[in-house]
């Protein structure tokens, strides 16, 4: 539910991947800060994470009613 994806500020840069974006995830009034990431425009050697969104596992987070903790 990408409506539950709200942009962050936060950037970071990885060698190998590129430059990565954050999102916030909102549920109701409980936000998530930074629980996920992309790569909007990924290197060449990582071309295959374009259009993914990765979750941090570490917030207990459930993607299509699988615990990825």
């Amino acid at each position: 539910k990408k409506e539950l994806l709200k942009p962050s500020d936060r950037r970071s840069h990885c060698v190998w991947k590129g430059d990565s974006r954050y999102y916030n995830l909102a549920i109701g009034d409980h936000i998530l800060k930074d629980a996920a990431w992309y790569y909007d425009q990924p290197s060449d050697a990582a071309k295959d994470l374009k259009n993914y969104v990765a979750f941090d596992q570490s917030l207990g987070i459930y993607v299509e009613g699988q615990d990825y903790k």
